[in-house]
């Protein structure tokens, strides 16, 4: 991506394949200006609910790609 470019990674509030939520990342996606893109995160589902003695342990492969798309 370019030094003149913005990313926007959408997280929708359902996991809902036709969620309104996820129309609103889509319709953004569309109306994004130039240099800006949209991108939806489609793995939010996999991410694990917080457990410390697996973070302990290090991030479960899951949340280290989250955390890859967000950096």
């Amino acid at each position: 991506m370019a030094s003149d470019s913005f990313k926007i990674v959408g997280l929708a509030g359902s996991l809902r394949r036709a969620s309104f939520h996820r129309g609103l990342i889509r319709a953004a996606r569309e109306l994004a200006p130039e240099g800006v893109t949209v991108e939806p995160y489609e793995e939010l589902d996999k991410i694990p609910f917080f457990n410390q003695d697996v973070e302990d342990r290090g991030d479960p492969a899951p949340v280290k790609a989250f955390k890859d798309t967000i950096h």
